[in-house]
């Protein structure tokens, strides 16, 4: 068989990403077990799927941004959070859907959770080191508690 008839069978990458969808969702609702085996291994899923080019970052990324149904519940949340931050580290904010990220993390600033509040922080000073404008406007209507939140973790990545 030649190369292209190899290449010709292969998935395209938006048929894969189709086709992943499921599994991610799984994947999605794995971050939140108690288990920290489990975490660590959807965690370093996660993170390796972001770096296929045939799967890449913002398939991975938009179904972490999905709205949880309450902010009770921190620890997902939380852990969707830190994922976000390493997926942006690593990746950066060109290819995700960054309006879906920062929903999320408005979201979070209703957690009960100091923890949530600061990590949903974190992922906004990552957006800001590229979309500053989109990040001032979609926080301008915050407590100035949580925009205090904001601007602390954005001077601590530029300092």
């Amino acid at each position: 068989m030649c190369s292209t008839e190899v290449a010709s069978n292969s998935p395209r990458g938006s048929d894969l990403n189709s086709a992943m969808d499921p599994f991610i969702a799984i994947m999605v609702k794995k971050l939140a077990d108690a288990s920290m085996q489990t975490k660590k291994s959807t965690t370093e899923a996660f993170e390796s799927l972001a770096s296929q080019p045939a799967v890449g970052v913002s398939s991975v990324m938009n179904p972490l941004a999905k709205q949880v149904k309450s902010q009770q519940a921190w620890k997902p949340v939380l852990n969707r959070l830190e994922l976000m931050v390493k997926l942006i580290s690593t990746h950066g904010t060109e290819s995700i859907n960054s309006d879906a990220v920062i929903s999320f993390c408005l979201a979070a600033f209703e957690s009960s959770s100091g923890k949530v509040r600061l990590e949903a922080a974190k992922v906004l000073a990552k957006i800001n080191l590229t979309s500053p404008d989109k990040v001032a406007r979609k926080t301008g209507n915050l407590r100035p508690v949580i925009q205090e939140l904001i601007k602390q973790q954005i001077d601590s990545m530029s300092a």
